[in-house]
């Protein structure tokens, strides 16, 4: 809280729409093939405990390339980032985010 009202992280954290308020409060997921040929792109919105989840398991499904091995019958995925890494990576972009910049009143 900020006196009476409540601080900015809440609704980034908490609503379901931060777009709302903050217009870049989204996460852009782009495949490029050489340095300036975008192939594809995902957006992920929403508050940004589901951005974070949601944007791993695009990752994982679209754009990282899993070895695959076997231990008798289970089918063993490995990734080349462990998804520990892979989930500090995220959380560290979208924490240190500028959404100032970003803030629009309504």
């Amino acid at each position: 809280m900020e006196g009476k009202y409540l601080k900015r992280a809440v609704a980034l954290l908490f609503y379901p729409d931060p777009e709302r308020f903050f217009i870049g409060a989204y996460i852009k997921i782009g495949f490029f093939e050489n340095n300036v040929d975008l192939r594809y792109q995902d957006e992920v919105h929403g508050d940004l405990f589901s951005r974070v989840n949601q944007t791993i398991s695009i990752l994982k499904a679209k754009y990282l390339k899993a070895w695959i091995s076997y231990e008798g019958l289970q089918r063993i995925e490995s990734y080349p980032i462990p998804e520990t890494a892979l989930r500090e990576a995220i959380l560290n972009a979208v924490v240190h985010k500028d959404y100032e910049a970003v803030f629009q009143s309504r």
